[in-house]
């Protein structure tokens, strides 16, 4: 105030002094002096603002004076969070995205509870925002991490391990979202060191509870003073409360945490400890955990929408009497096989009761829904032990068909009867277990638990006790094997086949949700673990060439793709992913050695295509692209509606280059080699002294290799909506490459839903085996459409012939729809079983097919649709032949027709409601040899079989084949029941349609 002072003290005394002058003076006064104007009151000047605070890096924790790029790409300051059990957290704190956050050894939250179950102290809530990282910074095992650590002033001892426990009664919300995941990780992860092997970089998460558990004393079951000590020196958990919330944990990564103080005593990624219903958990992913990913030690909590991959220990574990529920789940045992095969791994799920008490209660028992299961490198892909029960419904169990130890393995005498037992049990209902494993287990009688020293009255035959349940599947879905993408996730194949079985898991546990899909994920569309997982979906799909493959740009202007390279489907499991860039063949590609040792797979996902490098005309003959699948190795060729698998001729895709090499026409054939698939089943074309025996092998054509043996039941893998066109190759007569050849192929192989399209030699031939097939798609062959030979006793269902679709433009010359032999040197070569073997010669059981022949008069071959010849057999059922020119039906050969040499003939001959449309019944004989032509006419007219007029529109049944009242065959139970003749009752019924290559367009 002092600079308003003297202008005041001036004013007042000028005023003053102008009152009181002239005393008594007669004089007039003078005129008085006016007051001088003030001068104005200067502004004030305002105090200085004083400097802002600044606000603090870290909203919690010490500033370790350290920054860093977080994995959102910007750089933060690194809090230390220093919260022993000691002092722990309490009331409620939060943390956000602002900073990144270091556990500086053991962070606990809250004080929890003593060993008697009374209260030790306050409890805390910790908040943790979207897009946060949690570091844990000991035991990093790399330089730089290391470094870093040491920079924050923290210890990467042992004894100082870091990890976060939150005690019964405190509460952990994680509140990330589909964009903006927490992540709890190493400190290798932020400074670029971490490697896909990685685990144990920090200690792992840990969550107790106040819910029921069976690990105390006897007389303390069901009573407050139930409870353990967790592992990890986390402390005591349990109690009486079911109902217990220990928080939400959404949107939330855990990446290689783990660790291991003793055989018996380890931390997990997460462990759920005692934790109670009240606690929601959604949307996690543990990667990379050690020892488990996810452990629950008894408790009821529950968890949705959970990722496992990695683990290398058990995927999921469980122990002590959960209770809990898991819906919709993806649990891959191993995320990168290319780089991480030798890392040890044990089960997708290993679960146990209590091991001291297996009957204890509350007894282990969760159910579960919608979860894929995929079993890699050793180990059982489910482990039930020491009394726990199990509902895992609507579920896949995929085993790697080669390098998983058992589907399942069920221990201890309790947990049989467990399994056995109607009021708790073992279930399997609407789930798919697919592996080479289960399919053993499930089809040999007396099969016991493979690990169990059990014996005595309560072990039981697993597998019988599966099949004997509702709606379980033992099927192929080629989802093991996993390969860095999440195409395995799903797959629509699985829920188009198996939507019957499908069980509402609503009512079996009111947590979980009925769905209309077997699996983890209904489809791509739907697929929950988009955004927000770590590992399962590959950036930059356009430039990358999954394992095993090459970046490469094919010829004239073809473009990208990713080669196959001869040299690792030798030696590796390739598995090739959709979504991306198409691949190319180059050469001969031979799938594995052709040893049992040195077996290997070539899985293919929905949706690729796989091109020739070259095509005809381009080098020698013998320079072509092909794919053989020798025996023991596999090819599992996964398409589906609307995205099939494909292997084709690069014209399709070339741009360039002469006419020649880029012109597609529907006179192309021969463009590549085809594929060959050899087997290890019975075929009759060896040394006669051989026969039945192991030794009894033959040479494949186009050096595709040796293939035969004892085992009707191999399996060569699979083939679903997958397409091959242009493919064939002649090197002479007796030498040829098919669209596809199965040599010796066993019965375990599944195929279903295949065309070959303007292939040369033949569509489809088999040579000997046993393998069977529906849904096939034969068209534009230019040789025989469907041959077989040397003792192919399949069965085939649902097939379309349809010989030359554009007799226009399709000049090239064609032959039989069908021609089909046993042993030519020997026609009635395998009538016995004498051998030790089934009966050996050629005899295949066909159901529901339909020809369209030839329907060009001028074809310069004189084959008929049908040519039965050299003593093989057929049992052909509710069978459409029309429009061939030439005549329905040839038998020749005195063997083919009377095959047990006693005059009776139509031995092995049969006709069951079939339907002759071709323009006569004349029987066209090449060698004089065979029935005359009454007798054909007399075969063909038997069983409600007869001739008329055909009025299909295209390969689809009119009125007068719909006419026919089709045989159920369906005691047979590989044939479906159906109520028409031919493949296709009618257009709305054309099964083709969505995956196919319709030719006439």
């Amino acid at each position: 105030m002092k600079r308003f002072l003297n202008p005041i003290v001036i004013i007042l005394t000028t005023l003053f002094v102008a009152a009181c002058g002239g005393g008594g003076s007669d004089s007039p006064a003078p005129a008085p002096t006016p007051a001088p104007t003030p001068a104005p009151t200067p502004a004030p000047t305002p105090a200085p603002t004083p400097a802002p605070t600044p606000a603090p890096d870290c909203p919690v924790g010490e500033d370790s004076g350290v920054d860093t790029v977080d994995l959102d790409g910007e750089s933060k300051s690194v809090c230390l969070l220093t919260f022993p059990e000691t002092a722990p957290i309490t009331g409620d704190v939060s943390l956000d995205n602002s900073a990144i956050y270091a556990l500086n050894g053991a962070v606990f939250v809250g004080n929890g509870i003593n060993a008697d179950g009374t209260d030790a102290g306050a409890d805390g809530v910790l908040n943790i925002s979207a897009g946060t990282t949690i570091v844990g910074t000991a035991g990093a095992g790399y330089t730089n991490a290391t470094a870093w650590v040491a920079s924050l002033g923290s210890s990467v001892s042992d004894s100082d391990v870091d990890y976060l426990v939150v005690k019964p009664g405190s509460k952990l919300n994680v509140s990330g979202s589909a964009n903006a995941p927490v992540v709890m990780t190493g400190a290798s992860d932020l400074t670029g060191e971490v490697t896909d092997g990685a685990e144990a970089q920090w200690g792992g998460l840990v969550i107790s509870g106040l819910a029921t558990q069976n690990n105390c004393n006897v007389a303390d079951l069901g009573t407050a003073a139930c409870t353990a000590s967790g592992e990890g020196a986390s402390g005591y958990y349990g109690g009486t409360d079911d109902a217990d919330n220990s928080g939400s944990m959404k949107y939330f990564q855990v990446k290689y945490a783990g660790y291991k103080f003793t055989n018996e005593d380890e931390l997990n990624g997460v462990a759920f400890q005692a934790v109670g219903s009240g606690t929601e958990v959604d949307y996690i992913q543990v990667h990379n955990g050690s020892d488990d990913g996810i452990e629950f030690f008894g408790g009821t909590v529950g968890m949705k929408h959970f990722v496992v991959t990695g683990a290398s220990d058990d995927s999921v574990d469980w122990t002590d009497g959960w209770r809990g529920f898991a819906q919709y789940g993806v649990v891959v045992q191993t995320l990168f096989p290319a780089t991480d095969a030798a890392r040890p791994k044990d089960n997708v799920i290993e679960a146990d009761n209590l091991g001291s008490d297996m009957d204890r209660a509350p007894r282990s028992f969760p159910k579960m829904s919608n979860v894929t299961f995929v079993q890699d490198y050793g180990g059982d892909t489910l482990l039930l032990r020491e009394g726990t029960g199990a509902y895992i419904l609507n579920s896949i169990i995929a085993g790697n068909p080669d390098d998983s130890s058992y589907c399942l393995d069920i221990d201890d005498n309790e947990t049989y009867k467990h399994a056995e037992s109607s009021m708790n049990g073992i279930r399997f209902e609407g789930s798919i277990f697919d592996s080479v494993k289960c399919g053993d287990m499930a089809a040999s009688p007396g099969f016991f638990d493979p690990s169990s020293n059990d014996t005595g009255a309560d072990v039981f035959d697993a597998g019988a006790v599966l099949l004997a349940q509702p709606v379980v599947q033992f099927a192929a879905t080629g989802l093991h094997g996993s390969a860095r993408n999440a195409a395995y996730l799903s797959h629509p194949l699985v829920n188009s086949y198996y939507a019957d079985s499908i069980r509402n898991a609503n009512n079996y546990d009111a947590n979980l949700e009925s769905t209309d899909f077997i699996g983890g994920v209904k489809s791509d569309a739907d697929d929950w673990t988009k955004g927000w997982t770590f590992g399962l979906h590959i950036k930059n799909m356009n430039s990358y060439c999954p394992y095993g493959t090459a970046l490469t740009t094919m010829k004239d202007g073809g473009g990208a793709a990713c080669e196959l390279v001869a040299s690792n489907l030798a030696d590796k499991n390739i598995r090739l992913i959709g979504g991306g860039l198409p691949y190319v063949m180059k050469g001969k590609l031979v799938v594995g050695d052709g040893t049992d040792a040195g077996a290997q797979y070539l899985q293919i996902d929905p949706g690729v295509t796989i091109y020739s490098d070259s095509v005809a005309g381009e080098g020698a003959s013998t320079d072509l692209d092909y794919v053989i699948v020798p025996v023991y190795s596999k090819m599992l060729a996964n398409g589906a509606p609307g995205a099939p698998v494909t292997f084709t001729t690069s014209r399709e895709v070339r741009t360039s280059g002469s006419s020649d090499s880029s012109t597609l026409n529907d006179n192309i054939t021969a463009d590549w080699g085809g594929l060959v698939f050899n087997g290890l089943a019975y075929q009759n074309k060896c040394n006669f002294a051989d026969l039945g025996s192991a030794a009894c092998t033959a040479s494949g054509e186009g050096a595709s290799g040796t293939y035969g043996g004892t085992n009707d039941a191999d399996n060569s893998g699979n083939m679903f909506y997958t397409v091959v066109k242009y493919a064939g190759r002649k090197f002479n007569a007796e030498d040829e490459l098919n669209g596809i050849a199965f040599q010796a192929v066993g019965n375990k192989t599944e195929l279903d839903y295949i065309q070959t399209m303007n292939t040369s030699d033949d569509g489809i031939e088999f040579f000997g085996g046993s393998v069977n097939a529906k849904h096939l798609f034969v068209v534009g062959a230019s040789d025989d459409s469907i041959d077989w030979t040397d003792g192919w006793r399949g069965k085939v269902q649902h097939a379309i012939i349809w010989q030359r679709y554009d007799s226009t433009n399709q000049t090239y010359s064609i032959d039989r729809s069908i021609e089909a032999d046993n042993y030519g040197s020997d026609m009635d070569r395998g009538a016995t079983n004498s051998f030790g073997a089934p009966l050996l010669f050629s005899y295949p059981k066909f159901a529901n097919l339909t020809i369209v022949g030839d329907t060009l008069a001028t074809n310069d071959k004189t084959g008929t649709a049908i040519l039965l010849r050299e003593g093989t057999g057929f049992d052909g059922n509710n069978m459409v032949v029309a429009l061939d020119p030439h005549g329905c039906l040839d038998v020749d050969d005195d063997t083919t027709y009377d095959f047990n040499g006693d005059g009776t003939g139509e031995d092995y001959l049969s006709f069951k409601k079939a339907f002759w449309s071709c323009s006569s019944l004349t029987l066209t004989t090449e060698d004089g040899s065979g029935p005359t032509i009454a007798q054909t006419e007399t075969m063909m007219t038997k069983n409600g079989s007869a001739a008329g007029t055909n009025s299909l529109t295209g390969y689809c049944n009119g009125a007068n084949e719909n006419a026919v009242v089709a045989d159920d065959l369906s005691a047979d139970s590989f044939f479906d029941a159906t109520s028409h003749i031919g493949a296709c009752s009618g257009s709305s019924a054309d099964w083709t349609a969505n995956w196919a290559v319709d030719p006439s367009n």
